[in-house]
């Protein structure tokens, strides 16, 4: 259901961008996040994965990784802000380039050519989202230290399934911009 609602999230905000008039600046924030993350990011063309792409693309997805793990441990689904957060910055790249294209006919095309390593990146956030959660509520509800370590272990091993979810989201991403 996650998923749903960060994908819904996404096509709402890049028809809305589209549709409304200074969607610039209505999203100013999203832009200049994904301005930044395209400056960090230097495409070198010819090479078919250039380790240096992946590296910055990887460790800057662990990097929101470990906040969204941190934002539900200390708030429980207080991670769904990070969720809409993350949604409407693929609704504005979305937008942005169905913009460059013709407009809303060209935005599944858009949203197509995002979508297979934004839905496992998505999915790996949820993923940790859901790790950190259960431990949030381990630690709550002190139930026992055997629950616990059971709920610790849950945590740590959705955590990991996460990493290895965007280190293949990160080859398919370095792929499609390469």
């Amino acid at each position: 259901m996650l998923l749903f609602l960060t994908l819904g999230i996404s096509f709402g905000t890049s028809m809305l961008y589209l549709i409304a008039p200074n969607s610039e600046q209505m999203f100013s924030d999203q832009y200049n996040t994904i301005y930044a993350l395209r400056s960090e990011v230097s495409l070198v063309a010819g090479s078919f994965i250039n380790k240096n792409v992946f590296y910055d693309i990887f460790f800057s997805n662990i990097r929101v990784l470990v906040i969204f793990y941190i934002f539900s441990l200390v708030y429980g689904v207080g991670s769904l802000f990070l969720l809409t957060w993350q949604g409407t910055i693929l609704g504005v790249a979305a937008g942005l380039e169905a913009k460059k294209l013709s407009g809303v006919l060209s935005l599944p095309f858009t949203f197509l050519y995002y979508m297979p390593w934004g839905l496992l990146e998505f999915f790996a956030y949820i993923c940790t989202s859901v790790g950190g959660c259960l431990l949030y509520i381990a630690v709550a509800r002190h139930k026992g230290e055997k629950y616990m370590w059971y709920n610790l272990r849950d945590s740590l091993l959705l955590l990991l399934f996460a990493i290895a979810i965007l280190f293949i989201a990160g080859i398919i991403e370095c792929l499609a911009i390469g």
